[in-house]
């Protein structure tokens, strides 16, 4: 009785060892993002769908003006924090940490050290370090 406990134990041991290596396997793979396979799916529309072919609409015409598109709103969203910080100095760490709140990325005591350095950039260097950030890290919500 004794040898059939151990057989099951055994195969029970193989088991659990051919598992663990399935689990190390798959977590070798490389999986995409949400993102990136959204991306993926939406060049192949845009490379395969019959209606872009005959409109003549090709990927890189469409990337090319979302990216354009979106470093034109970065560009006015910098612009309008700046104005209003101009012209109201005195809440000038008020709108900084609003413009840092957009920053997921970015974990709070990191938000509070870029803040003390913002805070002491005079308005005319400001537009340089926001956009540094912009391209540093990702923002949401700028619209």
């Amino acid at each position: 009785m004794e040898d059939k406990w151990s057989k099951i134990l055994s195969k029970i041991e193989d088991i659990e060892e051919k598992n663990a290596e399935l689990i190390d396997f798959l977590s070798k793979l490389p999986f995409l993002s949400r993102e990136a396979m959204m991306e993926n799916i939406l060049k192949d529309i845009i490379t395969n769908h019959p209606i872009f072919k005959t409109l003549g609409i090709t990927e890189k015409k469409v990337y090319s003006d979302s990216k354009s598109e979106k470093a034109q709103i970065i560009k006015q969203y910098i612009g309008d924090t700046i104005l209003i910080i101009d012209k109201n100095p005195a809440k000038k760490v008020f709108f900084l940490k609003k413009f840092l709140d957009n920053f997921v990325s970015i974990s709070e005591s990191d938000k509070n050290i870029v803040l003390q350095s913002l805070k002491n950039t005079e308005i005319k260097d400001l537009e340089n370090k926001m956009s540094s950030l912009i391209s540093i890290f990702e923002i949401n919500n700028i619209e």
